[in-house]
Parts: structure tokens; C-alpha cells; sequence
């Protein structure tokens, strides 16, 4: 089921523009900066927030916290199975993502690990006895070139 498109105006964009270049402003500044009333920002983030347009979140940079180690690992499931897998693997704490592919492959999996050992581990003893695996592919990431946290698209704010 494709996700449900939400009606935002000029003015939720300039405001989601300026959230994005500071989560931490204040209404106080927003309103300033939109022209508009604290009650009127105040109600207009409360809605974003409620509608699930927006998300307000604490990003931890897995470099820094020793997961120097990042995978992407595909994944073919016998047919019927895919959902299965997919909620499983979900769940497990190394995953950063988990999507449904076309191809040779049902299955693209994210994760990222502290050492070989961690992938091999994971790899054995985690995925390979999911029922309804039948093989995985992993690829290793040599360097990473850039880190998106999900689609970002930036909305103009006034100045």
C-alpha cells in the first residue's frame, strides 16, 4: 500500500526549511522568520508532528560510536517468505534498513558492525537460520561516500 501523501502549504515548506537548518529553533524565532503568530507555529509543528510528516530525533554517527564496519547484504527467500524474513531481520539490532528488491535478490539489507567477527556472526548465526533463507549475498563498503538518514528533500524558508 503506497503511503498516504499529506496536503502541506507554502507555509508548512518555509517551516519544515527552517527546522531542517536548526530542529532546535525556537517558535519564538520560526514565527519571527515566517511572519507569523508563535500560537499559529506552535499549532502547525504540533500537526506536522501528529501527521507524520515530520520527526524530531537524536542521529547517532555510528563511526564514532565504533561501528566501522557497514554491509549490504542481499537476501533470496523461498517464495511466500519474504514478509517473514523481512520482519526478522528487522528487528535485529545491527540492521539500519531492511527494503524489498526486484532482481535475483527479494531482500536488501543494511547493517553495520564493530568487526569481521560481528559480520560473521550475524551472517551464521543470525540470518542463515531464518526459515525461508536461501542464500545471502554480502557486499562490504570499502568507503563511504555519503550518509543520508532518508530522503531529505530541502524546502525554502525566508530571509
Amino acid at each position: 500500500m503506497a503511503p498516504e501523501r499529506r496536503d502541506i502549504d507554502s507555509t508548512d515548506m518555509r517551516l519544515i526549511g527552517l527546522l531542517q537548518e536548526n530542529p532546535r529553533m525556537s517558535v519564538v524565532e520560526a514565527a519571527s522568520r515566517l511572519g507569523a503568530s508563535q500560537p499559529t507555529v506552535r499549532k502547525r509543528v504540533r500537526r506536522l508532528l501528529e501527521e507524520d510528516i515530520i520527526h524530531f530525533l537524536c542521529l547517532v554517527n555510528p563511526v564514532k560510536m565504533g561501528y566501522l564496519h557497514d554491509c549490504v547484504i542481499h537476501i533470496q527467500v523461498e517464495a511466500g517468505k519474504a514478509e517473514d524474513v523481512a520482519e526478522k531481520i528487522s528487528q535485529m539490532d545491527e540492521v539500519s534498513y531492511v527494503a524489498y528488491t526486484l532482481g535475483p535478490y527479494d531482500l536488501s539489507v543494511g547493517a553495520s558492525f564493530t568487526s569481521s567477527d560481528e559480520i560473521h556472526a550475524f551472517l551464521s548465526k543470525k540470518v542463515a537460520p531464518i526459515e525461508g533463507v536461501v542464500r545471502t549475498d554480502t557486499s562490504y563498503v570499502l568507503s563511504l561516500i555519503k550518509r543520508s538518514y532518508g530522503r531529505q528533500p530541502r524546502f525554502n524558508h525566508p530571509d
